[in-house]
């Protein structure tokens, strides 16, 4: 029986093969650059669905946004290389350039066809001299099978052990000849759907939990169902008593945390009679804002490719290609949390109890008016949604032929164009809110007492829509040199020679409702933009010694290209290395890159508007003992005395404006690559690749970070940040001005390996088949971040991020993923084991300010995961497969609500759903 692996229908003949890397058609189809492939059997052998979800295990990327992404999050799979950032990964689908989900230039994964993917090529280093701007961690490059014969029906169903989350999908390709082998058309159309799972649904993720040093307590916002008051209340008017640590009401019943002292903030009951504001501990007031947040996102996709090649002539070839995508994936997070003054009236607001009014009065010094900063979740206007929907299209077109002489001619155009639209809801007009509440039509006091006038008067939906669009024109001659021959080798100089037009264009449109008045989701501004390149490169692999002792092969390569930018102005980027063969077991490679990004329309234009990253006050009490002289810089910058030094930080994020900036030069990098490819002929069926890597980024586009604005303005380091920092009367900080500058550095430095090896599996005495065993790794010697020149460089390996952290996900010493896969005859199995060291929290490295003395978790510790497949063909046209993943059922680290990314843990990092099972079947004739 034919195995359907071993037989495939997709067609051979003159297949086109892309060396990912280079330009250049060598006959050893060997890159210069150290370059990791997975393959498509590799991807179904786990059900990959979602390409990013196989693409994160690998040891050369740090997870971005994926299908756990729900805040921080938008919808989009993206891939980052090195932890270097996904503006500086290039994906390419076949060698070119691909569609764009936004203004940054940045690829979803969603909108390539999972079910076409021959292979993955992931490439190590700058390599914008090949392939132009973006390229500066490396190249994703997606090869798809373009070309087919007959008809391929492929269908998947995963589901959980506790049967929810789970995942579909199906596809249908069919393909054909025609005028006697000259052409081939291929049609694919495809099908996916994944089910919302909730935070609430997983123990380790119901609830946000608070690190107390000896265990987890419950913790959440400050922003509560009944309103909470940032003032000094004294309870002790109400009948409870205090004896300096505990509150104690009249009932009897204890409260802790800030309100130990009976003076400290309110909230109210459902009731609406005021009670102390119990900031920590087993009986806090806080809100856990967990469990209604998408832990899981949904998604519905539908795509639909349709592929054509056809021979012109015998030496001239026409291609042409078409992607269309349509995803829609839906973001779901808690109620609106509204932080923000509001005024009502003590004597005349129809809601307040005698109590409640009495306990607010003798705080503001009669009846009256009284403005105070609220925390509120706005639970009866109902959850935060953000629905988007993304239509990507790209249309290509490629001409080729032969000059004749030795040299061919390749001409590839593309149009490329993504529409989105977001509809948002749960927001909140903040004027409106504080209208309701000054004119009564708004009952704040106590959890669900808004009626529903007030809902109809405060909620808002908005709407975004968005375009990104690309044209791109490369034309390319290959060949050689005859006249330029080393007289030691037998292969003359290998050529291309190019030029490129490249134009993108950025629109994104969101309406009046998502401006300055908005609560809710970040206010969101208009955007757009144009950036237009003209390119000329090219590239050279001389051969200078073959077929010699201790020289089968010594060569030499080099690329060079200039860019005019319609912004930047004119800049360049080069490569050159060398590779040595001493023998046909053996090849050693090295090489440098000089690697050039230009800004994108984002980072240009982008007007300002607001985000929440985790800071910590200095001047609060949560920030851990003052530095020496802070006090007084704190109280210059309009924090009162009676504030500082006490937990008045309302929440664990810090408003920050940021915004583009046209001034922007490009970025650069320089990388430095060597390394071995090993094919001992003792061990036939053995491959070992090592390869090192250094990169570094300099002028890097950044922010400077809210945490070093605020940590160099209250230490006196950079007394210029104090004008940054905007504070309310309170003295609570409304928010912090930051804008796109070129001021970070960012470097990584590591090795990465790869182990093959297949041999008959009789050696073991299995009686038969073949044993195939692979061991992909990476060990990572630094990554590092500076976010202006001067300060410290922090690196960032073994490390992931606190509430105000120096680094973000976790970064492994050593990330492997080995697999085995036992094939004989019709059916085939595989066990896969990935391995991830132990990671601390950032709070422990070097250059942390400390804020959190003593953690209950301070580090994920190791992590393996296995899974186990199978494989059945059982029949010529029928092949099963299905398999359990997440064998051992791991739960993802708990590390609490403090360092954490989402859900007390990195959901793309470690694996949130559990132990699932999956079935899958191809029928092919």
């Amino acid at each position: 029986m034919i195995g359907l692996d071993a037989a495939p229908a997709f067609a051979q003949a003159d297949e086109e093969v892309i060396v990912t890397g280079t330009r250049v058609q060598r006959a050893d189809l060997e890159a210069p650059s150290p370059v990791t492939t997975v393959t498509a059997e590799k991807l179904s052998v786990v059900n990959t669905v979602n390409t990013e979800e196989f693409i994160n295990t690998l040891a050369q990327v740090i997870p971005a946004t994926t299908g756990f992404s729900n805040n921080p999050g938008n919808g989009t799979a993206t891939v980052n290389l090195r932890g270097l950032g996904t503006a500086r990964t290039l994906v390419l689908v076949d060698g070119n350039r691909y569609v764009s989900a936004n203004g940054n230039g940045v690829v979803d994964l969603n909108s390539i066809p999972s079910a076409l993917v021959k292979r993955v090529d992931v490439v190590t280093g700058g390599a914008s001299a090949v392939y132009g701007s973006d390229a500066m961690a490396g190249v994703v490059n997606f090869i798809l099978e373009d070309s087919f014969e007959g008809v391929e029906l492929n269908t998947s169903y995963e589901i959980t052990e506790k049967g929810d989350g789970a995942k579909k999908d199906i596809s249908l390709t069919v393909g054909g000849n025609f005028d006697n082998g000259r052409g081939n058309a291929t049609a694919y159309m495809a099908y996916s759907q994944r089910d919302a799972l909730f935070q609430g649904e997983r123990d380790f993720s119901r609830v946000a939990n608070d690190d107390n040093g000896t265990g987890f307590d419950p913790f959440g916002s400050s922003g509560v169902p009944g309103t909470r008051l940032f003032a000094g209340f004294d309870f002790t008017n109400a009948g409870y008593t205090t004896d300096g640590t505990n509150c104690t009401g009249p009932g009897g019943a204890s409260t802790e945390g800030l309100s130990g002292t009976c003076t400290g903030g309110a909230t109210f009951d459902p009731s609406g009679e005021i009670i102390p504001w119990i900031n920590s501990g087993a009986n806090t007031t806080r809100y856990n804002y967990a469990p209604v947040n998408y832990l899981q996102l949904p998604q519905e996709r539908y795509t639909a490719a349709a592929f054509g090649r056809y021979d012109i002539t015998d030496t001239v070839e026409l291609k042409v290609k078409s992607i269309f995508t349509s995803n829609q994936v839906p973001q779901e997070l808690a109620p609106t949390p509204a932080f923000f003054t509001v005024t009502f009236d003590t004597a005349t607001n129809p809601f307040l109890t005698p109590n409640s009014r009495a306990t607010i009065e003798a705080a503001n010094g009669g009846p009256g008016l009284f403005p105070v900063f609220i925390g509120r979740r706005m639970l009866e206007i109902g959850p935060r949604t953000n629905d988007q929907e993304l239509q990507s299209l790209q249309l290509s077109a490629d001409l080729s032929g032969e000059f004749g002489f030795g040299w061919d001619w390749d001409v590839h155009s593309h149009l490329s164009r993504t529409s989105g639209s977001i509809i948002q809801t749960g927001n909140v007009s903040i004027s409106s809110f504080q209208a309701g509440v000054l004119s009564g039509q708004c009952n704040i006091f106590g959890q669900g007492n808004f009626s529903q006038e007030c809902v109809d008067l405060v909620s808002r939906t908005g709407a975004i829509q968005q375009v990104s669009e690309q044209r791109n024109i490369v034309a390319t001659t290959t060949g050689e040199f005859a006249a330029i021959k080393s007289p030691m080798a037998d292969t003359p100089m290998q050529a291309v020679m190019g030029v490129e037009y490249k134009e993108d264009e950025f629109d994104f449109r969101p309406d009046s409702v998502l401006g300055p008045d908005v609560s809710g989701f970040n206010q969101s501004l208009p955007v757009s933009g144009v950036t237009e390149s003209y390119e000329a490169f090219g590239e050279v692999y001389w051969p200078l010694i073959e077929g010699q002792e201790f020289a089968e092969e010594f060569s030499l390569n080099g690329a060079y290209r200039y860019t005019d930018h319609s912004l930047s102005g004119g800049f360049s980027s080069y490569a050159g290395g060398a590779e040595w063969a001493p023998t046909g077991d053996i090849r050693f490679r090295g090489q440098y890159q000089r690697a050039v990004r230009a800004p994108n329309v984002v980072e240009l234009f982008s007007p300002q508007t607001n985000g929440f990253p985790g800071a910590v006050d200095p001047c609060s009490a949560q920030s851990g003992a003052p530095a020496l002289g802070q006090q007084s810089i704190c109280l210059a910058n309009g924090v009162p005395a009676a504030l500082y030094n006490t937990e008045f930080q309302a929440n664990s994020q810090i408003e920050g404006l940021f915004g583009g900036n046209p001034n922007l030069v490009p970025e650069t990098s320089d990388t430095i690559t060597f390394g071995f490819v090993a094919t001992p002929t003792g061990i036939p069926g053995l491959t070992l690749t090592v390869d090192y890597y250094d990169i570094d980024v300099d002028g890097a586009i950044s922010t400077i970070p809210v945490q070093n604005v605020l940590t160099d303005c209250y230490s006196g380091a950079i007394p210029a940040y104090c004008s940054l920092i905007n504070r309310s009367a309170s003295g609570l900080i409304d928010n912090i001005e930051l804008t796109n500058a070129n001021v970070a550095f960012l470097g990584a430095k590591g090795v990465d390996f790869q182990i093959d090896y297949a041999f008959d599996a009789t050696k073991l005495g299995l009686g038969g088949g073949e044993l195939a065993l692979q061991l992909l790794g990476g060990y990572q010697i630094s990554n590092e971040f500076q976010p202006l020149p001067g300060d410290p460089i922090d690196d960032c390996v073994g490390f992931f991020q606190a509430n105000a952290g120096i680094c973000g996900e976790p970064i492994p010493e050593l990330k492997t993923t080995a697999t085995a896969t036992y094939s004989n005859g019709p059916w085939s199995g595989t066990m896969r084991w990935r391995y991830l060291s132990n990671t601390e929290v950032d709070d422990l490295h070097p250059n942390s300010g400390g804020g959190f003395a003593q953690l209950f978790a301070p580090e994920t510790g190791t992590y393996n995961y296995f899974d186990l497949t199978g494989k059945w063909d059982i029949t010529d046209i029928f092949q099963l497969s299905g398999g359990v993943l997440n064998a051992l059922d791991k739960e993802p680290p708990n590390l609490g609500d403090c360092c954490s990314e989402q859900a007390n843990t990195f959901p793309g990092s470690y694996d949130v759903l559990g132990r699932r099972f999956f079935l899958a079947a191809k029928v092919r004739f």
